[in-house]
């Protein structure tokens, strides 16, 4: 190997450590249930991702839970991609003054979704700053809920 090899190699490895000692702040193991059993989660800054499969069985059981939705208020109510029916929209760059409404969720998983996921993780990380320790990133966001063919409202049916 020549050296420059082994220098990006070395940079690779030291941006790898970097990232791990960001994502350092350990949560609160959370018990939820799945299929009927306990399963304890419990990881750094992350909990989860959860499947759209997953949060469509969630919301058939019933499930005391919060589906936040952090698109623009704009992209929430008339995308064409729609939103879940019972979800809630805070956008992401709201979300850090407006957390506090969410107050009444503090004990219920909250599930994270906007267009793709990528706003969710980062919606994942403010909320967890302010001692919200159950949220999950739905993965793959309001394009693989419509993928897998789950219904979705067009209009803004439901006001928060």
């Amino acid at each position: 190997m020549n050296i420059r090899r082994i220098l990006v190699l070395f940079l690779i490895i030291i941006s790898i450590i970097s990232i791990a000692g960001k994502c350092s702040k350990t949560l609160d193991v959370v018990t939820i249930k799945e299929k009927g059993e306990d399963k304890k989660i419990n990881d750094t800054y992350t909990m989860g991702p959860v499947t759209v499969d997953d949060l469509f069985e969630y919301i058939s059981r019933k499930e005391e839970l919060l589906i936040l939705d952090v698109r623009t208020a704009e992209d929430f109510k008339y995308s064409i991609i729609g939103h879940i029916k019972s979800a809630r929209n805070i956008p992401l760059d709201e979300l850090t003054i407006r957390y506090t409404e969410l107050h009444e969720y503090h004990a219920v998983p909250i599930y994270l979704i906007d267009r793709t996921g990528s706003k969710s993780v980062q919606a994942q990380r403010i909320l967890a700053a302010h001692d919200f320790n159950k949220v999950f990133v739905v993965e793959g966001g309001m394009i693989a809920w419509q993928s897998a063919g789950f219904t979705v409202v067009h209009t803004d049916d439901e006001s928060f």
